[in-house]
């Protein structure tokens, strides 16, 4: 379980325990979807680092290809996945290969364009893996599992090359940070890693326990944790000391992502509710219902495409208005497809700060009338 948002901060995409998936406009309603994992929860979703597809993968053995500048389904990829399913997927740099974690512990790269398994990565553990990540050069991978191990392993020759047994219990999270690499275990613990060295370097524990998801920021300046407990933690990189304490969620908190300008964060709960929040201040900016438990999500960095799931297992696709004269003329427009009710601001977030980290997105009313126009 987990969370990813694309540099833009925008456009959600988001999975339910309930087979569903979602595409999420943080500032409108769902217009139209469809059930994609008949028969389990949706797992795990991904964007590719382009924004033009996104992928998702479920308790069964298939992965779902979307295309995210159509907002529509474009194929299927069978993993042949027994005893639980995909468990992560994770598009890579190139935006081409696919990446998925399966249950049995082992591994697939797939070519997402061509549709065609690449490699299968095995290694000396049959747990399950609980979590994946890879080097910004896309070289190394390192996966944890459900036996508390953290594996290293070469990408291109599919092998694993180091094993550490540094955490009590399963590992929930890994991560690549900088200089860093990052993995968590559901105890609370939290080690980093020299990136050359592999010797942990400093570690971390400010939850009493119960750890389900950890997102670095962009920066590697600082982390963000969320538990069973609904709490969510953001801890200093380089001290390892609790900054802020987030409270808000009624349940537990199951995804976390931090936005490109790394002040704000995204937490996603069992409540049905997605949280923005301001990882300076501690406060709480934003708060969406999804009315659906959340297990994943992810974000679009163009901004132009959300992608969610329901309760009732349906995959939806919505627009994003990134200026305020897009929302009034959708809000005027469309009255009866948006519902102001779905998204409660306690204090408005600063969204020039992630549009300036683009050089493109929306400008003046003619890309607010397209905008209107899809939507109605």
């Amino acid at each position: 379980m987990g969370a990813v948002l694309a540099d833009r901060g925008s456009l959600l995409l988001a999975g339910c325990q309930d087979s569903s998936l979602q595409i999420w406009d943080l500032l409108s309603s769902p217009l139209q979807g469809a059930r994609q994992h008949e028969g389990s929860a949706t797992t795990s979703v991904s964007i590719s680092p382009s924004g033009t597809y996104g992928v998702s993968g479920g308790g069964n053995s298939k992965l779902v290809l979307y295309d995210l500048e159509n907002v529509s389904t474009v194929g299927e990829i069978e993993t042949n996945a027994t005893d639980g399913g995909v468990v992560q997927v994770l598009v890579l740099n190139d935006s081409q290969h696919i990446l998925v974690a399966l249950h049995d512990g082992s591994m697939q790269l797939w070519n997402g364009v061509e549709r065609k398994l690449k490699m299968t990565f095995k290694g000396s553990s049959t747990a399950k893996i609980n979590c994946v990540a890879v080097s910004a050069d896309g070289e190394l991978l390192m996966s944890g599992n459900e036996n508390a191990e953290v594996a290293f392993w070469n990408v291109k020759m599919g092998a694993e090359m180091r094993v550490f047994h540094n955490h009590p219990q399963a590992i929930v999270s890994v991560a690549f940070a900088r200089d860093r690499m990052v993995s968590a275990s559901r105890d609370g613990l939290v080690c980093m890693r020299d990136f050359h060295t592999s010797k942990i370097i400093m570690s971390s524990q400010t939850h009493v326990g119960n750890l389900l998801c950890l997102a670095v920021s962009a920066d590697s300046a600082f982390f963000v944790t969320g538990s069973q407990d609904s709490a969510c933690h953001v801890v200093g990189m380089d001290t390892g000391e609790l900054e802020h304490v987030l409270m808000a969620h009624r349940g537990p908190v199951t995804c976390v992502k931090i936005l490109p300008n790394c002040v704000h964060c995204l937490t996603g709960c069992q409540d049905g509710q997605l949280r923005i929040w301001d990882t300076e201040k501690g406060d709480l900016v934003a708060t969406m219902c999804v009315d659906a438990p959340l297990t994943s999500c992810d974000i679009n960095w163009r901004s132009d495409c959300v992608l969610y799931g329901t309760e009732g297992g349906w995959v939806s696709t919505a627009l994003l208005a990134t200026n305020q004269r897009a929302l009034e003329l959708i809000m005027t427009k469309s009255k009866e497809s948006i519902s102001t009710s779905d998204i409660v601001l306690s204090d408005p977030i600063d969204t020039q700060s992630i549009k300036e980290t683009s050089k493109e997105g929306v400008e003046g009313d003619e890309k607010a009338q397209k905008l209107v126009a899809a939507v109605t």
